[in-house]
């Protein structure tokens, strides 16, 4: 998902991540694989190979919901405060993708999205950066087609 040239390859690893059942199945790796989503998504802006172009929308989309998915598995504010860490540091591309996402997908995807929303809100957000993360996920929701 982070930096293959096949655009293709890097939507179905997404997609397997994003089928994934619950906390269990990734345990302690869950915050390796919300980073490795983020970079993805970096990554996902070089379109240094011919021919990715058509499949770079289909791929953020991906990523963007594998990780609203993965946000479902925080169990507490200490791992709220991580995640919202984690994406802050590439913040401008995070909340890029995501409102891009939100804007292009159909509504029978919209599901992980609605339910990372949920599951963030249940917490009281400590700092700014907590904030920003509800306040992003609030702005997806209310803005959904």
């Amino acid at each position: 998902v982070q930096n293959f040239q096949n655009f293709k390859v890097r939507i179905n690893a997404a997609v397997a991540l994003g089928a994934v059942w619950g906390r269990p199945a990734v345990n302690s790796l869950l915050f390796d694989i919300l980073e490795s989503l983020v970079v993805g998504l970096e990554s996902s802006q070089n379109l240094e190979v011919f021919g990715e172009y058509q499949h770079q929308s289909n791929l953020v989309q991906q990523l963007c919901l594998t990780m609203s998915h993965m946000i479902t598995f925080i169990n507490n504010e200490q791992e709220f405060s991580r995640l919202t860490h984690i994406l802050h540091g590439n913040w401008d591309i995070v909340e890029t993708s995501l409102t891009s996402c939100v804007r292009n997908i159909p509504p029978m995807k919209f599901t992980p999205i609605l339910n990372a929303h949920n599951h963030i809100s249940s917490f009281s957000p400590r700092n700014e950066e907590e904030n920003n993360l509800q306040m992003l996920y609030q702005s997806c929701v209310e803005n959904t087609h």
